[in-house]
């Protein structure tokens, strides 16, 4: 297997908000921290490689994105999703998070309805009311762990409010859903019968576990990509976050104009020479990294299923399609979030994502992050079961 994913390795004192923010995060250094979507894994030695080479270089001036940079990514989303994408379509981003707000003010006026789908990643909501947008939620429907879109309330919504953007998450986080293509089939008819426009984020694209498919929300037709933004990176799959390279891609010549305005208007084009060399190295080089990774991350996901689903009762889970994430229904123990959060802090000592961060409907559930080396899940998960007895 490439990559020593059972190494343990200090983070602490390297400037990183999940190890070095602790105590503000949850009030005492001694914690396991399993939030914030970060693996405590090292990052594929091809880019560490490639970053040790262009430093010893020693001139680190403006970079430029060049051929080779929309090839690779041209080339991965050939190679990992099929999709045939032409140069001219990728606009660079800093981060998903900057490329879906981004997207969002250039696509509508103050006072315009904006849909997202909770329980869903908490910059969702930012991107809507930080920007004097009007949210429309569309909750998911949780059938016994899994859960579906409300198509019948989109519609709903759709008639009421007559928004202009959906923010989709694909796949989904918290939730861990990789949506099927009969689900986003359903899902952007919607948007085509009511003039919606979708802004897609999809970082957790190359995070399928268990071989389960991601379906690019563009593919589904080309009316559909007519109308989707697809933000993505390989941030998230590589764990290389903090190098802010990002990127969106626009077929609808339009709608990418509108964005690329913004983000000139911005001064947000210029990005770093690190980042644009990491993305570049892990998409030409990164595959067999990756699939050591899945293999990992998989049988991490079904080990916390069972061990949760058996020893930490009543709190359940549902082993997720995709991403390092896992959505715990803690509803259960007929406690308040805080109550549970503290059992988890000061009796378990492990860090989780209040449910309530991404949105009302997450009130009883905790997010947790399972990029970790497989003893520290168990720890953390060991530490939880005596905690609740």
């Amino acid at each position: 297997m490439l990559g020593n994913f059972n190494k343990i390795i200090d983070r602490s004192k390297t400037d990183c908000i999940k190890y070095d923010l602790r105590r503000e995060t949850f009030g005492k250094e001694d914690v396991i921290p399993m939030w914030i979507a970060d693996m405590d894994f090292r990052a594929p030695e091809c880019v560490l490689k490639a970053l040790r080479e262009r430093i010893n270089h020693g001139v680190l001036g403006y970079g430029a994105r060049l051929d080779c940079f929309f090839k690779s990514i041209i080339d991965w989303n050939k190679l990992r999703n099929n999709r045939e994408i032409d140069p001219e379509w990728i606009v660079f981003s800093p981060g998903v998070v900057p490329a879906f707000t981004v997207s969002t003010l250039a696509l509508t006026e103050p006072g315009d309805s904006v849909i997202i789908q909770p329980p869903v990643y908490p910059p969702f909501f930012d991107a809507v009311k930080q920007n004097r947008r009007n949210l429309v939620c569309n909750p998911l429907i949780n059938n016994n762990g899994y859960f579906t879109f409300d198509y019948d309330n989109f519609r709903e919504i759709c008639q009421k409010h007559h928004p202009k953007v959906l923010i989709l998450c694909n796949p989904h986080n918290p939730v861990g859903r990789a949506w099927t293509f009969d689900e986003l089939k359903k899902l952007t008819d919607l948007c085509l019968e009511y003039g919606v426009t979708i802004i897609s984020d999809e970082i957790h694209s190359d995070l399928l576990l268990h071989g389960n498919q991601f379906i690019p929300t563009a593919s589904i037709s080309k009316e559909v990509e007519n109308i989707t933004l697809s933000a993505s990176a390989p941030s998230k799959t590589f764990n290389i976050a903090g190098l802010s390279t990002s990127y969106i891609i626009i077929s609808n010549p339009v709608l990418r104009e509108k964005v690329q305005n913004v983000y000139n208007h911005m001064h947000l084009l210029s990005g770093n020479v690190f980042g644009n060399l990491a993305l570049q190295t892990v998409y030409e080089q990164g595959v067999p990294w990756l699939e050591s990774l899945l293999q990992y991350l998989s049988a991490n996901a079904k080990y916390a299923t069972n061990f949760i689903n058996k020893r930490l009762k009543p709190i359940q889970t549902h082993l997720p399609e995709a991403t390092f994430l896992m959505w715990l229904d803690c509803r259960g123990l007929n406690m308040s979030e805080k109550e549970i959060d503290d059992i988890f802090i000061q009796k378990a000592g492990v860090g989780f994502n209040l449910g309530t961060e991404f949105g009302s409907e997450g009130d009883g559930f905790f997010r947790m992050n399972i990029g970790c080396p497989r003893q520290t899940l168990k720890t953390a998960l060991e530490n939880i079961e005596k905690a609740l007895k």
